[in-house]
């Protein structure tokens, strides 16, 4: 039993079913917020962020990334939109805007590493995806330049 709010205890059994129920909403969502969980279930967020966190891998079939649960099916097909994009971009690209329009939450040398690991050609400098075909353009418009 835990204490919810003073005066309100929640039982293990309530949590266990909570996270059934929202274990079910993501396998035919992708994605939901713990905020938008404490809100449907009138309890506090934290204790929501608690009980999610320790039935992760178990009841839970999500990844927690900062205060968003995804199902791995979800952060694979944005990961695919995300390589789709950088694939087509032709000149350096923030990445921060462009995560965030697929709503990855991924921030940091986590994302430079997920973005690294989807094998388009490329590099990252400043927060910035410097994609291999620009950085190839400019170095032959460069030597070009100075042979003449």
């Amino acid at each position: 039993l835990r204490f919810s709010t003073p005066g309100e205890v929640v039982s293990e059994v309530y949590l266990d079913r909570l996270c059934r129920e929202v274990d079910e909403v993501l396998q035919a969502t992708g994605s939901t917020t713990i905020g938008s969980i404490a809100t449907d279930y009138d309890l506090p967020v934290e204790i929501v962020r608690e009980t999610l966190a320790s039935r992760l891998g178990t009841i839970l079939r999500a990844e927690l990334h900062l205060s968003t649960l995804f199902t791995s099916a979800h952060v694979q097909t944005m990961l695919a939109e995300l390589r789709g994009t950088l694939a087509g971009v032709t000149r350096p690209t923030a990445l921060g805007p462009l995560v965030q329009e697929i709503g990855l939450t991924l921030q940091g040398s986590e994302l430079d590493n997920q973005v690294m690991s989807l094998g388009v050609p490329g590099s990252i400098r400043g927060g910035q995806f410097w994609p291999e075909a620009f950085v190839k353009t400019q170095r032959q418009a460069v030597d070009a330049h100075f042979s003449t």
